[in-house]
């Protein structure tokens, strides 16, 4: 029988050691760990600040926000290192010569992310796996913002996965670099990466100042005609969002004004045409999927149309093709409107 007031470490080795199977106390560790860890994984870690090293009887501390204080309260900035992703900070330790045997001061430099995935790790998104399998997995950036090393930005992720998307980025971004001239449909066709990663990449590699922008060029090359400003923001519009919302919704963000002033159909109609027609094209070249409304339109009216016989509601036809009421609501509309048109 167990002792009272054992850890529960000591109790699980305890157990361990009554079966026919012997288990290590360092294997039952890293399980205890192990579960503790999963406990917290995706959990907020408490706030504070640890102690991570000592100078002159002070500490060095690291918030969960990534933030590494000096001895005296002040935020230590971050260093921007070559060919080093991760931020590193530098602080001072007392150190003995190993030559002299003399305490000696000493300045080193640490890895935040390291440091980060030490003492908060368990909380991270991921955590179980990477513990499992610690040579498979990495601790990174959500939003690949380095700066940002917040208990809320980090996760731990496959590194072959995360390699393999670096490389594709690589790999588009060479190809600008070596023909700027060529399409974003070329490079997705020369590369196998599609075209909404391709364009990302070229819009990025714009605003770097590191590609001449040619942004009328491209749409028209996509669309098949000769396109206006108006055109423009409607396709970055779509590569940025997809075709989910509404074509008046759509229209309601990118031209509120205009949007505004368009009470009857017919005006809606002319606002909402040259969002149509870029969607339509869009899916056309398999650039753009098309949105459930759109994959469900004729079932939808189909419905509607016997509303008499089936007896469901707007909101009813709405969950059984996970769509919105306003835009059954909206189809219902279109369908009574066309009715009173040909009597």
């Amino acid at each position: 029988m167990a002792k009272k007031g054992l850890s529960g470490i000591a109790l699980a080795r305890q157990r361990n050691t009554m079966g026919k199977n012997y288990t290590s106390p360092e294997i039952t560790d890293r399980f205890i760990e192990g579960l503790l860890g999963r406990l917290r994984e995706g959990t907020e870690p408490p706030e504070g600040r640890i102690a991570i090293g000592v100078y002159h009887q002070k500490y060095y501390t690291l918030d969960r926000d990534g933030y590494v204080w000096g001895v005296n309260g002040e935020k230590i900035k971050y260093l921007s290192l070559p060919r080093k992703k991760a931020p590193r900070v530098r602080i001072h330790k007392l150190i003995k010569d190993p030559s002299t045997g003399e305490i000696i001061n000493k300045e080193v430099e640490i890895n935040v992310l390291k440091l980060m995935e030490k003492e908060f790790g368990p909380y991270f998104p991921g955590y179980s796996k990477a513990r499992l399998h610690p040579d498979e997995y990495m601790l990174i950036p959500a939003d690949d913002n380095w700066e940002n090393l917040s208990w809320k930005n980090l996760v731990f992720v496959p590194k072959k996965e995360y390699r393999e998307l670096g490389t594709k980025k690589a790999f588009v971004k060479m190809f600008f670099e070596l023909c700027p001239g060529l399409t974003d449909q070329e490079v997705a066709e020369k590369t196998g990466v599609s075209r909404v990663h391709v364009w990302r990449v070229r819009k990025e590699l714009e605003s770097d100042g590191l590609l001449k922008p040619q942004l009328f060029e491209q749409v028209s090359s996509v669309l098949g005609f000769n396109v206006t400003s108006l055109h423009v923001r409607d396709y970055e519009y779509f590569m940025n969002n997809g075709a989910d919302k509404t074509n008046l919704e759509i229209a309601k963000e990118l031209f509120p004004e205009e949007a505004g002033k368009a009470t009857t159909n017919a005006a809606k109609k002319l606002l909402t045409a040259p969002i149509v027609r870029i969607k339509k094209r869009l899916i056309e070249k398999g650039v753009l999927e098309e949105s459930p409304l759109q994959k469900y339109r004729e079932q939808v009216l189909e419905l509607l149309e016997n509303k008499e016989v089936n007896q469901l509601t707007n909101q009813q036809i709405a969950e059984m093709f996970g769509l919105k009421k306003e835009q059954v609501d909206n189809l219902s509309r279109t369908l009574i409107s066309k009715k009173k048109g040909s009597v």
